[in-house]
């Protein structure tokens, strides 16, 4: 009879020597089982222990710390600009103790914010070229995208006529070019024309246009590369690819907000941009923030979502299109895990893997078979298994647990990725490379 023994990550009962192999390996996923042959008979031979490598991908921790969805070869996180689309893609190469984890774009590509070398719109994913190491973190403004990689170093590319890359060149770049002067950053967002990097102790740098003071920092309307916003103390920062102001959640589940406020969409009372961060009065228990152009939505710790700001198109869900308006719960819409706001439609991902999207439809972005715009909450049809979800300025994506990519509404720059310029009513199958 032959006993099958799986052995733990760090390979527990085995000599030093193998616990030395078996460790590294582990960390990465890959895995020894060890099969005992049959006690030999008279006059046989002993067998011999046979091994065999197996890899759990389930288990692999690049650089950086844990990734999304950690298996190879497979999208694992995914970001939409204005009119462009990025993808993060996780490859296991031949040397299996290096994985890779690069980014893929398509769609508008006029400022070179692909960044593929050139200003051609890709109807079709294309790699981003010259980032400098493993990337854990993407996030897309209104023509320019930025990267974090596990170095903590931050690359840009696209357009610059307003300093968006932080490098003071005011020169568009079809390449990355690395953020100077800052300090250990661990998450990005970006705005429309302007970017942020959250460092130590909740402190955060922005660049690019401050015009209404969305910088966090009552400095020139243009930088002259990255400068200390008004913060300290956040947990997470985030500006939406249409969004000329900027919010932080802190630890407890508040929410400050600073930058245009032509709308309310500070959530403070008032309708004045603030170069501080203002507190969004009856909001707590928060646990992410989106924002859109004129307005910004909050998840709270009940899977419910809040809303606040312009209204005109119905962004803000509550059934009732007008505004500006303060903060309140989108109407029927509970089990929600995540959210993301565009230029001014908002969609949220269910706990069942379905989502759910209302506001602006011109260009089908609600995904519901229709261009009618809806100040309720609609499912996008033909869409399940969805783990993440971006939005753009006319177009909205799911990143799905099988790795794939579908993506629904206006495509006249090839944003949806699906070989065409054709905008579509319901998802369509972003077609790889990754």
């Amino acid at each position: 009879m032959t006993n099958n023994r799986r052995w733990s990550r760090l390979g527990s009962g085995l000599c030093p020597a193998w616990r030395r192999i078996l460790a590294p390996a582990a960390l990465i996923g890959i895995y020894l089982s060890f099969s005992a042959p049959a006690p030999a008979q008279p006059g046989q031979s002993s067998g011999h222990v046979q091994a065999r490598l197996s890899i759990r991908p389930e288990s692999i921790t690049p650089p950086g710390g844990p990734i999304p969805v950690p298996v190879p070869n497979r999208v694992t996180a995914i970001a939409a600009g204005a009119d462009h689309t990025c993808a993060l893609v996780l490859k296991m190469p031949e040397i299996i103790f290096n994985p890779v984890q690069y980014v893929e774009c398509w769609g508008a590509n006029l400022q070179g914010q692909l960044g593929d070398g050139t200003t051609v719109d890709r109807h079709l994913p294309t790699q981003v070229h010259g980032l400098g190491g493993f990337v854990t973190q993407i996030s897309l403004g209104d023509a320019f995208s930025c990267a974090l990689l596990s170095t903590k170093t931050v690359e840009c590319w696209g357009d610059d006529s307003l300093d968006e890359l932080g490098d003071n060149s005011m020169i568009s770049r079809t390449f990355p070019a690395t953020v100077p002067g800052l300090l250990n950053p661990s998450a990005i967002t970006s705005g429309s024309e302007h970017a942020c990097a959250l460092e130590s102790f909740g402190e955060a740098q922005c660049w690019g246009y401050n015009d209404f003071s969305q910088l966090g920092n009552a400095a020139a309307p243009v930088t002259s590369g990255p400068v200390a916003a008004s913060l300290s103390g956040a947990s997470t920062i985030t500006s939406g690819n249409a969004s000329f102001h900027t919010c932080a959640l802190f630890p407890g589940g508040s929410v400050r907000c600073w930058g245009f406020n032509n709308r309310g969409q500070l959530g403070g009372g008032t309708i004045l941009a603030q170069s501080t961060p203002m507190e969004v009065r009856g909001v707590s228990g928060a646990v992410a923030v989106a924002t859109g152009l004129y307005y910004t939505c909050a998840l709270m710790s009940d899977s419910r979502v809040m809303c606040w700001g312009d209204d005109t198109y119905g962004q803000l869900g509550d059934g009732a299109p007008g505004g500006p308006k303060p903060p309140g719960h989108v109407s029927g819409l509970s089990g929600v895990v995540a959210i993301a706001e565009g230029g001014n439609h908002s969609c949220a991902l269910m706990s069942n893997g379905t989502v759910m999207c209302w506001g602006a439809n011109n260009f089908a972005q609600l995904g519901d078979g229709t261009t009618q715009n809806s100040s309720l909450p609609v499912q996008v049809q033909d869409l399940s298994g969805a783990v993440a979800i971006t939005a753009g300025g006319n177009h909205t994506c799911a990143l799905l647990s099988s790795g794939d990519v579908m993506c629904w509404g206006g495509n006249y720059f090839g944003q949806l990725g699906d070989g065409t310029t054709v905008s579509h009513l319901t998802p369509v199958l972003v077609q790889g490379p990754f």
